[in-house]
C-alpha cells in the first residue's frame, strides 16, 4: 500500500510539473551577450598592428686568449656593445696578438 501511494504521489508530481511549466518562458535575455565576433577579431588585429614590436638581435662575442704553449689562459664573453672592464684582462689582451676569428669568436695569443 505504501508503495502504491508513493508511485501515485510521484506521478502526480511529474504531471503537475509538466502542466505548470507549459506556456511559461524564462527570460534568458539577461544571460545573452550580443557580441559581434568578427568585429572583436578585427579590433584585436588593429590593436596588434598599432603596437610596435622591436626585436633586437644581440650577439655574444667570445674572446679566447692562449699562452705561448697554446694553453687556454682566459675566455671572455661579451654582449654586443659591452666593453672589458677587468684590468687584468685588458693587460692580457694588450700583450696578445690577434690570430684569427670565426663565427663570433676571436683568438688571441700572448706574446712575452
Amino acid at each position: 500500500m505504501a508503495l502504491f501511494v508513493g508511485v501515485v504521489v510521484s506521478a502526480l508530481a511529474i504531471f503537475a510539473g509538466e502542466f505548470s511549466s507549459h506556456g511559461e518562458t524564462i527570460d534568458n535575455s539577461i544571460y545573452e551577450l550580443n557580441i559581434d565576433e568578427n568585429a572583436l577579431i578585427e579590433r584585436a588585429i588593429e590593436e596588434m598592428s598599432e603596437e610596435e614590436y622591436v626585436i633586437e638581435e644581440v650577439a655574444l662575442k667570445t674572446i679566447k686568449v692562449f699562452d705561448q704553449d697554446n694553453e687556454l689562459v682566459e675566455v671572455i664573453s661579451l654582449w654586443e656593445g659591452q666593453e672589458i672592464e677587468d684590468e687584468y684582462t685588458l693587460q692580457l689582451l694588450n700583450q696578445s696578438t690577434f690570430l684569427s676569428s670565426y663565427n663570433n669568436t676571436a683568438i688571441y695569443q700572448v706574446i712575452e
